[in-house]
C-alpha cells in the first residue's frame, strides 16, 4: 500500500464547492422515530469516530437489519447529519440506521476514510445485542464522495478492514448515488483542475494508489448486489462512471442495478429530475427490502 501524507487544508477548500452538492440543514427527528446522536464507533489515534443511529420506536420482535449510511462532500466536507431526512425514513419502514463521520483527506488520505466505513459495520457487528441489530443484514447507502465508500467497503472492505476482521458475511448490498467508480479515468474526465494531492499524487505516477482506491477494480461475480442511480447531466461525476461499472458487473455475472436520472446534474435536488425524488426513495427502499428481509 502506498504510503501518502495529509493534502493541504488551503487545497481541501477548493474542492469543496466542487464535489459537495449541498450542506447540512436543519431537521426535526419524527416521533415515531428513537434517535441516538454522537455514539463512538471506533477510534483513529486520538481521533474519536462518532455516528448518529436512528430506529423505529415501535420494533417488531425479531432483530433489525441495519443500513450505514456514509455522506459525500467530495471527501473533505460533510456530516453525518447530512442525511437525517433519509435515514428516518428508511427507519420508519423498518431498519436501524448508522449515519457516519470519518477522516476527511484533510486530516489523512485514502484509505483512512475507507478504513473508518468498514470499522463502521465492524461496530454494528460488535453491538448488535447491546442495539437489537441482526448484523448478517447489514446495507450500504451513500451518496458522491460517499458512493465511492460505500462500494469500495461492500467490494473490497475486508482488504481495508482496521482490525483485519472480516465484514464479507454481513453487507448484502449496496446503494450509491452518482459515485466515482474509477478514479483512474474520472481523474481526466473532468477534473485536471483538481490538485495531485487528492490521492499524493498524479495517477500516471501513482497507477496503482489509484486502482487500489477504484472499486472498478474489485469487481467480480461475488461482490453483493449494487443499485446504482446518476444523472444525466453530471459534470462532476460523469455518467460514463456508472455505465463503465455497469458493464463490468454484467460482464463478471454480478448484480447490478443502475437508473439513469434525466435532468439530474451531481444532486438530486432539481424539481424536474426523472424520476421524481420520491420515486428514488421508493425504489431505494425497495431494495433493501428484497435484499436484507
Amino acid at each position: 500500500m502506498v504510503e501518502r501524507k495529509s493534502i493541504p487544508v488551503c487545497l481541501a477548500l477548493c474542492l469543496t464547492a466542487l464535489l459537495h452538492p449541498g450542506l447540512s440543514f436543519a431537521f426535526r427527528v419524527p416521533k415515531d422515530i428513537q434517535f441516538s446522536g454522537n455514539i463512538q464507533y471506533g477510534k483513529a489515534g486520538e481521533q474519536a469516530l462518532y455516528l448518529d443511529l436512528y430506529s423505529p420506536k415501535e420494533r417488531p420482535s425479531a432483530k433489525l437489519p441495519v443500513i450505514v449510511i456514509i455522506h459525500g462532500g467530495g471527501w473533505y466536507q460533510g456530516d453525518k447529519a447530512d442525511h437525517a431526512d433519509i435515514a428516518c425514513y428508511l427507519s420508519s419502514c423498518g431498519y436501524a440506521v448508522a449515519s457516519i463521520n470519518y477522516r476527511f483527506l484533510t486530516e489523512e488520505l485514502f484509505p483512512a476514510c475507507l478504513n473508518d466505513s468498514v470499522a463502521s459495520i465492524l461496530w454494528a457487528k460488535d453491538n448488535a445485542d447491546k442495539y437489537g441489530f441482526d448484523s448478517s443484514r447489514v446495507g450500504l447507502f451513500g451518496d458522491s464522495a460517499g458512493g465511492h465508500l460505500v462500494l469500495m467497503s461492500a467490494f473490497a472492505g475486508d482488504k481495508f478492514s482496521p482490525d483485519k476482521r472480516s465484514i464479507k458475511d454481513s453487507v448484502k448490498c449496496v446503494c450509491a448515488w452518482y459515485p466515482v467508480s474509477d478514479l483512474t479515468t474520472w481523474y481526466y474526465e473532468k477534473n485536471r483542475k483538481l490538485p495531485p494531492e487528492l490521492l499524493g499524487g498524479f495517477p500516471l505516477t501513482m497507477a496503482e494508489a489509484y486502482k487500489e482506491a477504484s472499486p472498478a477494480f474489485y469487481v467480480s461475480k461475488d461482490v453483493p448486489p449494487a443499485l446504482i442511480f446518476h444523472g444525466e447531466e453530471d459534470d462532476i461525476v460523469p455518467i460514463k462512471q456508472t455505465e463503465t461499472l455497469k458493464g463490468l458487473m454484467e460482464k463478471t455475472g454480478a448484480d447490478c442495478t443502475f437508473v439513469r436520472i434525466s435532468k439530474a446534474g451531481h444532486g438530486f435536488t432539481s424539481a424536474g429530475i426523472s424520476p421524481a425524488y420520491g420515486s428514488i426513495l421508493n425504489s431505494m427502499t425497495n431494495f433493501f427490502n428484497r435484499h436484507l428481509k
